[in-house]
């Protein structure tokens, strides 16, 4: 089974890639969908993190207070990497469990989505890297536009992932996505065509 992973940074326009690749039928193993999974309500992963970080991160009916845990861990390098190594265990063995069960079914190819591909050595399992590339500057743009950021919340969530310059090393395959939404296609279908080949 050939295994591809896609990754990129905050607003650099992956989960539109991601979208397109799903539309071409190949099957996803989503790390946030999973990250989600491993914090449900009565999870092990969501009581490691309620220990550290105290009741403050959940909500009054026992669901995890993302928007409170996020202004925890993106204006704390020491938080999120703790954040990080509490729920790394809990998602690395899911993701394990969906790729057994992806080989047993006999596809040819799947698609990993990990933001934090190459932070958490993902990186080393796939037999391809393709990395969805924009400046800093396009970054800061975006979330200030999209997300109605500050410069300085903008900056904080695009530091709080190792650069898509540095990225941009690990790749088989860059995608620019500076340009419009066709150019992004136009490559994503040119490299696509290319992997299909070698399948």
């Amino acid at each position: 089974m050939f295994k591809l992973g896609i990754t990129g940074g905050i607003a650099s326009g992956k989960s539109t890639a991601v979208a397109w690749l799903k539309q071409q039928h190949i099957p996803c193993i989503d790390a946030d969908m999973v990250a989600r999974e491993v914090v449900e309500p009565n999870t092990p992963g969501l009581q490691a993190i309620v220990k550290h970080f105290g009741d403050t991160v959940l909500h009054t009916d026992g669901t995890l207070h993302r928007e409170t845990l996020g202004q925890i861990v993106f204006h704390n390098d020491n938080e999120r990497l703790k954040l990080n190594e509490i729920l790394t265990g809990y998602i690395r063995a899911r993701i394990m469990e969906l790729t057994c069960q992806y080989e047993q079914n006999g596809e040819a190819l799947v698609m990993y989505d990990i933001p934090l591909m190459i932070e958490g050595s993902w990186h080393t399992m796939m037999d391809a890297l393709w990395v969805i590339y924009v400046t800093k500057d396009t970054q800061i743009n975006r979330l200030m536009h999209r997300n109605n950021y500050s410069r300085e919340d903008a900056l904080a969530r695009i530091h709080s992932q190792i650069s898509l310059d540095e990225k941009r090393a690990y790749a088989t395959v860059v995608i620019d996505n500076n340009g419009t939404e066709q150019e992004l296609y136009n490559q994503l279908q040119s490299a696509y065509t290319r992997l299909k080949v070698n399948l």
